[in-house]
């Protein structure tokens, strides 16, 4: 009933001020019913993928292709839709891999307002503070988050915050006893976008452990502080790489700790970083895509009243 309410609506909409493209965020329902409409109305249809749509990780529980029901439809959906767009050429590549395509995917990453995360040149001190900021969740994999953690505060006198949804889990405790480092973990909870600032203005390293990212806002807005990321090849970590951030394979958590040490006791390395990293997010900031996606737009509403 709401589909058939949808398809009334827009075809009202429609014949009052024609669209010229239907733009969808995600692949289902959205993009379904994006490229249902774009048959009837004869428009063209962007497709956005924005997070585990077309990941497959049944190991975890996690990805929508674990569905099959969701699995065919999204196949469907990203052979269909006229521009199929993805976060980050990682999120690119596992789409193609994973649902054999053989055509166009663009790549348009979002990016964070600069403004809001005011850039602090810092250098190590002690204790080292550590920020992970991400929902307790397995493909955030905190497990290997812990593991790594608990290696780096055996070398290095430093303290661990967790900021995002879920820490309060009773296995979260459970890990925290296992690995030795319950005094030395502070749970902050959910924090407001507006206020999420004043933790990475006070944190000398972000910790990022994902088995999986589209791209990873957190990361970004870690960048924009000023705060060097170590983290997984994942995302849009796995985009830049060395030398914007310490990037290792997932669930490493050895490799991680080893990585992270070898930052903390290169300070030209770690101020390199961060001045790269910021260099960066200056030159690809909110306004630099927004034109992008702009454009893209432009050029398809230009085809159709071409």
């Amino acid at each position: 009933a709401q589909y058939i309410l949808l398809i009334l609506a827009f075809t009202r909409d429609h014949f009052r001020g024609p669209f010229s493209i239907i733009n969808a965020i995600s692949a289902f329902p959205a993009g379904r019913m994006a490229i249902i409409l774009g048959r009837i109305f004869g428009r063209p249809v962007i497709v956005h993928l924005i997070g585990s749509e077309t990941v497959r990780m049944p190991e975890i529980g996690y990805g929508d292709l674990i569905v099959p029901r969701l699995e065919k439809i999204t196949s469907w959906v990203c052979r269909k839709a006229d521009v199929l767009i993805a976060l980050t050429a990682y999120q690119k590549n596992m789409t193609e891999k994973n649902l054999q395509l053989n055509r166009d995917v663009t790549v348009l990453s979002p990016s964070v307002d600069i403004k809001k995360f005011p850039f602090r040149e810092r250098s190590i001190s002690y204790p080292i503070r550590f920020l992970h900021v991400a929902s307790f969740h397995p493909v955030k994999d905190q497990e290997t988050l812990f593991q790594a953690f608990a290696k780096i505060a055996l070398q290095v006198d430093s303290a661990l915050t967790l900021v995002g949804d879920g820490f309060n889990d009773p296995v979260v405790e459970q890990m925290l006893i296992h690995f030795g480092i319950e005094n030395k973990v502070i749970r902050a909870g959910l924090v407001s976008h507006h206020e999420i600032w004043r933790h990475f203005d006070h944190a000398h390293i972000l910790l990022h452990t994902s088995r999986y990212e589209s791209q990873c806002g957190a990361v970004l807005e870690a960048m924009a502080s000023g705060v060097p990321v170590c983290g997984t090849e994942v995302g849009i970590l796995a985009d830049l790489g060395q030398p914007f951030a310490v990037v290792v394979p997932p669930n490493n958590p050895d490799e991680l700790a080893h990585q992270t040490l070898a930052l903390i006791h290169d300070a030209g390395r770690y101020q390199r970083q961060q001045k790269l990293a910021r260099e960066y997010l200056v030159s690809h900031d909110a306004d630099w895509a927004a034109k992008k996606y702009k454009d893209l737009f432009v050029k398809w509403i230009n085809q159709d009243h071409g």
